[in-house]
């Protein structure tokens, strides 16, 4: 007797085919994102340190605004170190 279509077996195969590649790209994509968020943070926090530089040089760092920096929730100054904490809650200190 011979059947025609697809029997159990040919279907889980491809199931699983399906669900291994959608696997890897799923960690592929959160890996990807990961380290985009990463290398925007570097890029921001470089900038600010880099602009609040020049402001302290001229007595300027009140008018430093967070609204150009959109990862960044908070910034202290205490002595010569820059406490910085982005929105993810990561907190980094940068001495001038």
């Amino acid at each position: 007797m011979k059947y025609k279509g697809f029997i159990l077996l040919e279907v889980l195969v491809a199931l699983t085919i399906v669900g291994i590649a959608s696997v890897i790209y799923w960690e592929s994509t959160m890996r990807t994102q990961a380290f985009n968020k990463q290398i925007s943070q570097k890029f921001v926090l470089e900038r600010l340190v880099h602009d609040f530089e020049i402001l302290q040089t001229e007595n300027m760092t009140q008018n430093l605004d967070l609204e150009g920096y959109s990862q960044i929730e908070d910034i202290m100054k205490r002595n010569n170190i820059l406490i910085i904490k982005f929105q993810s809650g990561e907190v980094f200190e940068v001495r001038l």
